[in-house]
């Protein structure tokens, strides 16, 4: 199943007045790679030409909500001229309806407008409580998907595989270049029997992390 990011209310790193953002960048990446990593990313947002160009010119789906005049005047100048006389439908409708336009290249080609009742499906609100549980869940992860992040769990868990050597592993097989840090806080915030390896390193050998949070120097690791 693909992993659903949704971004409720935009945020500064997706505004377009933060194009050249570290933060925007990212987002921009993460949404230019979704389709290689099953993932349905969701922008939920007030005024839609605040959001950041890359974001509006790749959504697949867009729908539209009642809104005010003023609004419905800024989507209707920014948007393409066949659009219109969807988005001049928008004030007819009722609190519960929507306007959805999506693409259908694959039979065809051009646009699909219809009408649509927004009442979320009850696969959402179970959806919600979840992402709740799991701040990594909520608010998604960039490249990374969740099949290798599994694979890391079980290379910690069950091969006791630090994690530095974790992320040379998932580098050099997948290609994602993560630190050994992130690695350890994903799997800790993934796994809820998460349990940190025993210290037991020989003198001289660098700790990978896990032994020497908040500062403490693990047994074996004490300078002569």
């Amino acid at each position: 199943m693909p992993q659903i990011i949704l971004y409720n209310e935009i945020g500064k790193h997706q505004m377009s007045k933060r194009a050249m953002s570290t933060e925007n960048i990212e987002m921009n990446l993460r949404t230019l790679r979704q389709r290689h990593t099953l993932t349905w990313i969701i922008h939920d947002v007030i005024r839609e030409a605040s959001l950041e160009s890359v974001l509006r010119e790749t959504s697949q789906i867009n729908i539209f909500r009642p809104m005010s005049g003023k609004l419905l005047y800024s989507l209707r100048k920014n948007s393409p001229k066949s659009w219109l006389p969807a988005i001049d439908a928008i004030i007819k409708l009722s609190f519960r309806e929507g306007i959805r336009i999506y693409p259908v290249m694959r039979v065809g080609g051009g646009d699909v407008m219809e009408i649509y009742e927004t009442e979320a499906p009850s696969w959402y609100w179970q959806a919600e409580d979840l992402a709740k549980m799991n701040k990594r869940i909520a608010y998604g992860d960039e490249s990374v998907p969740m099949s290798v992040i599994r694979e890391a769990i079980g290379l910690y868990k069950f091969n006791e595989m630090f994690s530095r050597d974790i992320a040379s592993y998932v580098r050099e097989k997948y290609g994602y270049d993560k630190t050994g840090q992130w690695w350890l806080r994903t799997i800790k915030e993934y796994d809820p029997e998460f349990i940190p390896h025993k210290p037991g390193k020989k003198k001289g050998e660098k700790g990978d992390g896990e032994e020497a949070q908040d500062g403490n120097i693990p047994q074996g690791e004490q300078q002569e």
